[in-house]
């Protein structure tokens, strides 16, 4: 019923309280838009959708670091923390537009606003739960930018499939290939002028580097227990950090004498055994 018929009908009232309560608060705006799509064409057809995108996006010009701490509060109260809650043939679905409404509201600046361990815990709901590639590719370019900052809990990702073994470590090879192009890039030009701001910037890759380096040794120390971890992806990633985020090789040769103790129990396999200890020699000269 229109105001033509009377004055204060339902659709007024409806229409104040959209408009005062739920399109002010980004935790409103968010759940009223995860609720449209159980209610599609209608709520496309009376713009309930675009209107609380338009509300969200309005507020995404305030501090990147308010809106990644939102995020992670709303993450927080909604995500299951458990595998057989996200991945429930229930809220499978519902978990899924919820991690993905999430991160494309990420804020604009992807190198604050939220934490790496935040990010990759996104990034490991956004596997279990069957989001697509575009989804963890934008999730890995934000990563990247701040892989140092992860601890190796952070990086235990599950594999995509059994048979790949219980991590995926070729998705974090992949992150530290970036994290090392990244920084590679940034040392084309030399630093000419020893100014106090490039000098800070270069301490700051240096420590953000050597930090690369023994996130690295402890992750491939915790997952070379994995029987089902190929020693070629092993000895990719181990390789794929640069010379100068080792000035030690201790987290590396404890990580391959574990691999090495992994492989003579579960593979038996004389050519593996004999490929790793080549490579722990030669890391030993």
């Amino acid at each position: 019923m229109t105001e033509d018929m009377d004055k204060g009908n339902l659709i007024f009232k409806i229409e104040v309280f959209i408009n005062s309560s739920i399109l002010r608060s980004w935790k409103d705006s968010i759940i009223v838009l995860l609720s449209t799509k159980a209610l599609l064409p209608w709520s496309e057809e009376l713009k309930v959708v675009g209107r609380c995108i338009d509300a969200i996006a309005s507020k995404t010009s305030v501090d990147p670091d308010l809106i990644g701490e939102a995020l992670k509060a709303y993450a927080v109260r909604w995500l299951p923390d458990s595998y057989d809650a996200l991945v429930a043939d229930d809220y499978m679905r519902r978990n899924q537009c919820l991690v993905e409404t999430i991160i494309w509201l990420l804020p604009s600046d992807k190198s604050s606003g939220c934490s790496c361990r935040f990010l990759l815990k996104l990034l490991k709901v956004a596997i279990l739960v069957g989001s697509g590639d575009h989804v963890k590719e934008e999730l890995m370019r934000r990563i990247s930018f701040q892989l140092h900052k992860a601890s190796v809990k952070d990086l235990l990702l599950p594999a995509a499939s059994p048979s790949e073994g219980m991590h995926d470590v070729r998705l974090v090879h992949n992150l530290v290939q970036r994290f090392v192009a990244r920084t590679a890039l940034s040392h084309n030009g030399d630093f000419v002028e020893k100014s106090d701001e490039k000098m800070i910037e270069l301490n700051f890759e240096q420590e953000s580097t050597l930090a690369l380096g023994e996130l690295v040794d402890g992750y491939l120390s915790e997952v070379a227990a994995d029987p089902d971890l190929e020693f070629s992806t092993f000895v990719e990633l181990a390789t794929a950090v640069p010379e100068a985020a080792r000035p030690v090789h201790d987290g590396l040769y404890y990580a391959v004498d574990a691999y090495i103790k992994v492989c003579s129990m579960h593979l038996m396999n004389l050519n593996l055994l004999n490929g790793c200890c080549q490579y722990f020699l030669l890391y030993d000269e």
